[in-house]
């Protein structure tokens, strides 16, 4: 009886045993899929974390200092088609056309006008009235490189960027040493994302205008997106250099925050 005693009070022992079982293995399950969620949540955490650290290194908050290109203005002449032109950026030669055939004094005034109007408009950042004063010049100097750069000027800053393409493409048919608008051309790619093409756009401007500060520095920008911290850190310098020869007190506040971001930069890159 000892025996057959023993039996049952063991099994009775697992009996009560066997209810709990069930719990201890639900504690165990939850304990490991927290485990497991912890885990994951700082894997998740870590790629975040090194994935802006990735972004700040290759993609500076520069884009806003591109160079536009100032819009320039025309003056004198005597054809309609086009004038002679004088651009007011810092280091472009007077162009005189050879002339076509004598143009109405009116359509010259005219043509003028809007030019000026224009000029005027696109400073207060009127661009939809900048743009039809371009427009206009335009149609009455369809000849004129510089009418052509300005009207896409004002149509990349409407959103307008596959028109202003082709006045930027224009300009340079017409003039192909036209710098502003191989610049200008450049950022209009670079804004559709089309980065190569903008690129070979860029070093045209500089190779024309290597003394243009903003020509160095998008060129420098682009370097730093596709890896080449070396040759971006060059033309970053290159950028400080040229701006370093330009009096202080004629810098514009955008150029002062400009430069303090490209010092930010170069201490970012000083490793490469």
């Amino acid at each position: 009886m000892s025996i057959i005693h023993q039996a049952l009070k063991k099994a009775a022992a697992e009996s009560q045993v066997a209810p709990n079982r069930p719990a201890i293995l639900k504690n165990h399950s939850a304990k490991s899929l927290f485990t497991r969620s912890r885990f994951l949540m700082v894997l998740i955490f870590i790629f975040l974390v090194s994935f802006i650290f990735s972004e700040k290194r290759i993609w500076p908050n520069l884009r806003v200092s591109f160079y536009t290109g100032n819009p320039a203005k025309e003056v004198g002449g005597g054809t309609a088609s086009e004038p002679k032109v004088n651009s007011l950026s810092a280091d472009r030669s007077p162009q005189v056309p050879l002339p076509l055939k004598p143009a109405p004094s009116n359509d010259k005034k005219e043509g003028e006008t809007a030019l000026d109007e224009g000029l005027d408009f696109y400073n207060q950042g009127k661009m939809e009235l900048a743009n039809k004063s371009f427009a206009k010049a335009v149609s009455l100097f369809p000849l004129s490189a510089i009418a052509h750069n300005n009207l896409g000027l004002t149509l990349r800053n409407l959103g307008k960027v596959h028109e202003a393409i082709e006045h930027y493409q224009e300009a340079i048919r017409l003039d192909s040493d036209y710098a502003e608008a191989h610049n200008n051309l450049g950022m209009a790619y670079d804004q559709l994302g089309s980065i190569d093409q903008a690129a070979s756009y860029y070093k045209k401007a500089i190779t024309l205008k290597p003394a243009i500060p903003e020509f160095h520095l998008n060129y420098a920008t682009w370097l730093e997106r596709k890896g080449d911290f070396v040759k971006a850190r060059q033309e970053y310098q290159r950028y400080l250099s040229l701006q370093s020869n330009a009096p202080t007190n004629t810098m514009t506040d955008q150029q002062k925050d400009t430069i303090a971001l490209v010092n930010a930069r170069l201490r970012e890159l000083k490793g490469f």
